[in-house]
């Protein structure tokens, strides 16, 4: 609008302010997220998988491209195959190398396809910015973690007209223990959880027709792809069905639903073919498909969203049809679908159902939990002899969520006891919450930084060392030749002097080829050293199965083995 030839400056200034207040709050929860997941963020060093990501990352920096093999020491899947002990190539690298690619955990000069690169350039980026250290590598994927809280924040703040939902769901998503383990690691997981996020929030503004909507949606879902090309089929299968099935009778729309899901499909193609994923790479598969379904569904019920949320949810949207409104009431029908076809997708393509595999699905089930908990709120104050104000009532509901398992009781009947977690059950408060405080404070078993500290100055240039499992982090801190690991590379490697320390976690032969590592180590005798830490399979692994600081260990401390003869 123009006022005597000028612009209108205070209408400018008017919009720019309420741009600003918009933005202050997302803002306001980034910073904080941020701050606590970055708090002692190095304080425990990277365990195997962290350090794959950091030194494919390093890799594709210097080369161009992740590689297994740098000529020096060589990553793989990790994936453990008893029936491997009498095919695995442990001398000539040559040998292991065409034996892996063969396997199609990269290709025959060694680039990397098990995985998408867009973890290994992020991680890469950082370590090239910030140097080479703990915090480099898993400062990118916090601050990732601390941007998805902060779009939560927004898409629940825009979508139910309301602040106290906002606020709400991000404490639900930042309360939740393994959530916060998961985003402070150096890999894909806080990548996956924000792109999905991203990708909802663009399929929803296509299908109200906002400006650019149509395009960023596509954009969105490859971008998704190259972080995690395994989490996106069952989000976008819920999409399609939900925009065929509301626009039915409107054929430009369905047309339009059409082109957009083929331009994704055919952006996708061409990197499906080059990461090879029409082919398996599953390793020891566990309890079959139904005995991985439930260990997810407990997992959910648990750690994810309690399972009667769900029902409580539906019937609430059932009953009030207008309380948050139409982007509301459909933010969490979509949320719930995605839920119920990304368990039993996960279920069947994973071999062992870790709880990494369904952490992006965090914060929409924070989400429905939280649109669960105000419609009770609501409900509950209305119900009151002398009404309540919602909001006291809804926020001692979201304590409850997050502090205690009594949302979490209904559904653990329904799933077999064989599959529960007794560590996790055994309380009202959530035991996991020490684990969150643990880990803020740096504390717990931290076998990897042990072995560093104790090699690192005890080692030329030319050593080499074997071990049978978490042999990555010594790469990526040691540089010295690294043997062994599940792949057993260069275990049996004549052409070279032999190892002069060898690592042998007890605590991993149950996932280690034990065999062929007695018939090496024993060429050699050996002389052990404690270390005064406890022997455990895992270094900083956010899993359930691994948080040591809630679980008594017992057994032989761990120990580093010098060759001492021949």
């Amino acid at each position: 609008m123009m006022t005597g030839g000028k612009p209108n400056t205070v209408s400018d200034h008017n919009t720019f302010v309420s741009r600003l207040r918009t933005l202050a709050l997302p803002i306001g929860v980034f910073t904080v997220c941020a701050l606590l997941l970055c708090w002692n963020l190095d304080s425990r060093y990277l365990w195997q998988d962290e350090a794959a990501t950091a030194l494919l990352g390093e890799r594709m920096l210097t080369s161009g491209r992740p590689l297994g093999y740098d000529g020096k020491n060589l990553v793989t899947m990790d994936l453990y195959r008893p029936e491997d002990v009498s095919r695995l190539p442990t001398g000539n690298p040559e040998d292991a190398i065409r034996y892996f690619a063969g396997l199609h955990e990269f290709k025959q000069d060694t680039t990397w396809t098990a995985h998408p690169w867009g973890p290994f350039a992020l991680a890469g980026l950082s370590l090239a910015v910030l140097g080479k250290n703990t915090l480099a590598a898993r400062l990118p994927f916090a601050l990732a973690g601390a941007l998805l809280a902060a779009l939560l924040f927004s898409m629940v703040r825009k979508y139910f007209r309301s602040l106290l939902p906002a606020f709400i769901a991000t404490a639900v998503l930042t309360g939740n223990t393994f959530w916060f383990l998961h985003m402070r690691q150096c890999r894909y997981y806080a990548l996956s959880g924000l792109f999905l996020l991203i990708t909802f929030y663009c399929y929803l503004r296509w299908q109200e027709g906002r400006r650019w909507g149509t395009s960023a949606f596509v954009i969105a879902a490859w971008a998704w792809f190259h972080q995690d090309f395994g989490s996106l089929w069952p989000v976008l299968a819920i999409f399609v069905l939900d925009s065929l099935v509301l626009n039915w009778k409107d054929r430009k729309h369905l047309v339009t639903t059409v082109l957009v899901f083929a331009a994704i499909g055919i952006s996708i193609a061409p990197f499906v073919f080059y990461y090879e994923m029409v082919y398996s790479r599953l390793g020891v598969t566990s309890a079959g498909w139904l005995g991985r379904l439930w260990t997810f569904l407990f997992q959910t019920n648990q750690f994810l969203i309690p399972l009667v949320m769900i029902p409580v949810a539906l019937f609430f949207l059932w009953k009030e049809r207008v309380e948050e409104g139409e982007g509301g009431r459909r933010l969490v029908i979509l949320s719930i679908g995605i839920i119920c076809a990304f368990i039993p997708w996960m279920s069947r393509m994973v071999s062992v159902p870790f709880f990494r595999y369904v952490v992006p699905l965090t914060p929409l089930c924070a989400v429905v939990s939280t649109y669960a908990i105000t419609a009770m709120g609501r409900s509950v104050s209305r119900a009151w002899p002398a009404p309540w104000p919602a909001i006291p009532v809804t926020t001692a509901m979201a304590v409850i969520l997050v502090v205690t398992n009594v949302f979490s009781l209904p559904g653990i009947p329904a799933i077999p006891r064989r599959y529960h977690m007794p560590l996790y059950t055994s309380a009202i408060i959530r035991p996991e919450l020490n684990a969150y405080r643990d880990n803020l404070r740096g504390y717990g078993p931290d076998p990897n930084r042990a072995i560093v500290d104790y090699l690192k100055g005890r080692l030329s240039p030319e050593d080499e060392v074997v071990c049978n499992y978490e042999d990555i982090p010594l790469m990526f801190y040691l540089r010295n030749p690294i043997r062994g690991g599940i792949g057993c590379f260069r275990l049996t490697d004549t052409t070279t002097t032999a190892p002069k320390y060898a690592v042998l976690r007890m605590s991993a032969l149950g996932i280690t080829h034990r065999a062929i590592y007695g018939r090496a180590l024993l060429q050699h005798t050996w002389m052990p050293h404690s270390l005064g830490v406890p022997d455990v399979t895992w270094g900083n692994n956010p899993d359930p199965i691994s948080q040591y600081t809630l679980m008594p260990i017992s057994g032989p401390p761990l120990y580093v083995y010098e060759r001492i003869a021949p």
